[in-house]
């Protein structure tokens, strides 16, 4: 597991430490604070130098440009390039490091290469920074250093990565599922599919059973050319889960991508949305139960008060206790607040709001 995480550059943030995290994590704070950029970093240091984790959450943002500058820069503090994101993570015994800096683009005139579309022509001042790509550099304190770099090539559109040929592309299995968007129906059908074929889908169907105890069975079928997931609750025909309530739905993709990432991370923003406050309980009830049979660390963030006390009551043992931490940004720094049981304790007996 993570235990401590620091972060330098990465979009709004100049600096942050986490320290003493747990099986499972929520992370609290007002608006704007930086609390999707911790996930975000947390991704990024998984994935290490494969390059498609940056494109992810640059995606996820609504982000989609073809010029890599329009597309890097908010990824880098303060929009400025000059200054690398660096992201280290202390997983068990070892530090992992994750460093990603800007490439300057080469000087193109527009004028003077018909080949390059007008929408990705790249002009440059002498003294402006425009990004060209990306080079990601990963270590870790006893290991072989390992880099890769991405660009986007201006005549084909393409994202292209490049590296040694057998680089370190994925340290800690990582999923992380957005509040801006989450995985495709067909393509969590294709997971859990996987799930089937080894005899593991037990799991995904005792979760929804949680929220609907209807569910006796999950089947994946092919729905117009695509992978569907259909539930058996007890009618003449099944039920397309798609056509669930959204509560059944993301508590599904989450079920899915703890047997997918066994061993690893789940990252998930907002956990609160779709979620009626009468099944909290049992919403980190199945959280504490998958975290320990798949091995799996939690970092989760909500704004809800209503879901940070059912989890402080929920999981009061010290083994399930999570780990709380508040950030605040003040005058451009963030700081990070972190509550040991004792805190904790205080919080469920008082009325404080613990985001503020």
């Amino acid at each position: 597991m993570y235990s401590n995480l620091s972060i330098k550059n990465l979009r709004g943030i100049e600096s942050l430490q986490l320290e003493n995290a747990r099986r499972m994590n929520l992370i609290v704070g007002r608006n704007n604070t930086g609390k999707s950029t911790v996930l975000e970093s947390l991704f990024l240091l998984g994935s290490a130098t494969n390059g498609t984790a940056a494109l992810s959450i640059a995606q996820q943002r609504d982000q989609f440009s073809l010029q890599a500058d329009r597309l890097w820069r908010p990824l880098f503090g303060n929009a400025d390039p000059r200054h690398p994101i660096e992201v280290d993570g202390r997983w068990d015994d070892q530090t992992r490091r994750l460093k990603i800096s800007a490439l300057k683009a080469e000087p193109v005139s527009a004028s003077t290469d018909p080949k390059l579309s007008p929408t990705i022509r790249v002009t440059t001042i002498s003294d402006n920074f425009i990004i060209g790509g990306l080079e990601l550099a990963f270590r870790t304190a006893e290991g072989v250093p390992s880099e890769g770099t991405i660009r986007i090539n201006p005549a084909t559109h393409m994202i292209g990565t490049s590296g040694p040929e057998e680089p370190v592309t994925e340290i800690v299995p990582t999923g992380f599922l957005s509040a801006r968007g989450w995985p495709s129906m067909p393509d969590v059908a294709r997971q859990f599919s996987a799930l089937v074929k080894v005899k593991q889908e037990d799991s995904v169907v005792e979760a929804l059973k949680s929220l609907d105890p209807r569910i006796s069975r999950l089947e994946v079928l092919s729905d117009g050319g695509s992978a569907a997931v259909y539930a058996d609750i007890g009618l003449d025909s099944l039920l397309p889960l798609a056509a669930a309530g959204e509560g059944l739905v993301r508590l599904f993709v989450m079920a899915v991508s703890f047997a997918d990432i066994r061993g690893g991370v789940l990252l998930v923003d907002e956990i609160d949305n779709g979620l009626h406050h009468s099944v909290m309980a049992q919403l980190w009830m199945f959280l504490a139960q998958h975290c320990e049979r798949f091995n799996v660390q939690v970092f989760a963030t909500t704004h809800s008060d209503e879901m940070i006390r059912s989890a402080l009551q929920c999981l009061h043992g010290e083994s399930q206790r999570p780990g709380l931490f508040r950030i605040d940004a003040r005058e451009g720094r963030h700081e990070v607040t972190s509550y040991d049981a004792e805190a904790i304790a205080a919080v469920l007996e008082s009325n404080f709001e613990v985001r503020s």
